[in-house]
């Protein structure tokens, strides 16, 4: 990457941390880490790797737009996205809400789902087929 470019992962990770802290602190929605831990199923230790740069996956980042009230795109980029219903207001999209029902069954599918998401997001030297996680589980 040239100098005095930024990685776009380290802008979104940037942009999380500083949207999150809009709704964690003294006097805010979630008044400590744990709370908001406790909200979305993780830790408050996970939560401060957040607020410190890392970026969740990606059924951790809809359990934050659930829980805010605002888009996964506006957690990531500070940005709406211009098509669709990209909030997660409770009111979930088709495909938002098969993902969660996937994601919640704790089946095969899920796994099969959450190798995909995890294959998707690897640095494209190393990414992998997600096409044959999806024929191990529809040919089983």
């Amino acid at each position: 990457m040239p100098q005095g470019k930024r990685a776009p992962d380290k802008d979104m990770a940037d942009m999380l941390s500083r949207n999150l802290r809009e709704f964690i602190g003294a006097g805010k929605k979630w008044h400590t880490k744990k709370a908001f831990a406790d909200v979305i199923g993780t830790s408050g230790a996970q939560i401060t790797n957040y607020l410190y740069g890392s970026l969740p996956q990606a059924d951790v980042l809809y359990e934050m737009s659930k829980a805010t009230g605002k888009s996964m795109e506006w957690l990531l980029t500070g940005r709406e996205g211009g098509g669709g219903n990209s909030k997660c207001d409770g009111k979930d999209t088709r495909l938002g809400k098969k993902v969660r029902v996937i994601l919640e069954s704790g089946t095969k599918y899920a796994g099969a789902l959450k190798e995909n998401i995890d294959a998707l997001r690897r640095p494209s030297g190393k990414r992998t087929n997600p096409d044959r996680n999806w024929r191990n589980w529809k040919s089983a």
